[in-house]
């Protein structure tokens, strides 16, 4: 997993509470990724108010769009 933030989110302590929180997000829901993938996360601003349920719900919708497209892809 690769996060990447710009200074438009915020100031140091900001990307670095956004940064844990998506590694962690990940470390929980690895299991749902199928095979060896690299991912990488560019964050936008919008990344620093949601709470960690929401950031959770929208890792695991964007996980199964990726497999959907992946899988058509066979």
């Amino acid at each position: 997993l690769g996060v990447t933030l710009s200074r438009k989110i915020g100031g140091a302590v900001v990307r670095n509470k956004a940064r844990r929180r998506l590694r962690e997000i990940f470390r929980k829901h690895r299991a749902l990724l199928t095979g060896g993938l690299d991912i990488v996360v560019h964050a936008r601003p919008e990344i620093a108010g949601p709470s960690l349920d929401v950031l959770r719900r929208q890792f695991i919708e964007g996980i199964a769009r990726f497999d959907g497209r992946q899988g058509s892809r066979r």
